[in-house]
């Protein structure tokens, strides 16, 4: 599935980089499954770790 990437997932992607310390293309994925309520797969522990602080299910 390729999921639309707006103002919304832009502004929380500059949101998880600030207040978590992402990678810019670990927060746009990040935020891309936060926005659009996806779960998360991966195998990265640091953002695994982010995503369930945030709320965002990590299987």
């Amino acid at each position: 599935m390729v999921l639309p990437i707006g103002e919304e997932t832009i502004n929380e992607s500059v949101k998880l980089i600030k207040e978590h310390g992402l990678l810019p293309n670990d927060a746009l994925i990040l935020a891309t499954a936060k926005v659009f309520g996806c779960s998360l797969l991966t195998l990265d522990k640091t953002l695994a770790e982010t995503a369930l602080k945030l709320g965002v299910r990590v299987p």
